[in-house]
């Protein structure tokens, strides 16, 4: 009984010490403060939302040529496919429309937002060249109403 004890207390640190995290600060790609500083885009920058959507559309661009030759391929060998082929090519017909409306929906959103980014450039730049008032110097005769004199002077 007593050994059982003694090795119970001897192997209890060992186990506690496998489950330590041994980095203080964690694991950096699950600490959302640093994952997010490293790939978040500011919502203000248009242009890099409008660069973004059009790098979508040029990838679905990419699966809607694929599925164009997929489809392709089941009508000009349909005795490959027997009666499934009519399935196939029902589902990628579906499946190109789908890429065709994402590709004029992302094209569409770039479009907007290269036009956003544009009216933000000139806003910059005419507030740039716009002059801004300039304050007066004349400061009137303030040294008289405020005249400080030795006597004045605790």
């Amino acid at each position: 009984m007593k050994t059982n004890f003694f090795l119970l207390i001897g192997l209890m640190p060992i186990f506690l010490t496998a489950c330590v995290q041994m980095n203080p600060i964690g694991n950096t790609w699950h600490n959302p403060r640093h994952h997010s500083a490293s790939f978040e885009v500011e919502p203000s920058s248009n242009e890099a939302i409008a660069k973004y959507h059009e790098y979508l559309a040029k990838e679905i661009q990419v699966k809607l040529q694929e599925q164009k030759n997929l489809l392709k391929e089941y009508e000009d060998r349909s005795y490959f496919y027997g009666a499934k082929g009519q399935d196939l090519r029902s589902h990628t017909s579906a499946n190109i429309r789908y890429y065709e409306n994402l590709v004029e929906e992302n094209l569409r959103k770039a479009a907007i937002h290269y036009r956003l980014a544009n009216e933000q450039k000139e806003r910059d730049t005419a507030a740039d060249t716009s002059e801004s008032p300039t304050l007066s110097t004349d400061i009137g005769d303030w040294e008289h109403e405020f005249s400080v004199s030795p006597k004045n002077m605790p």
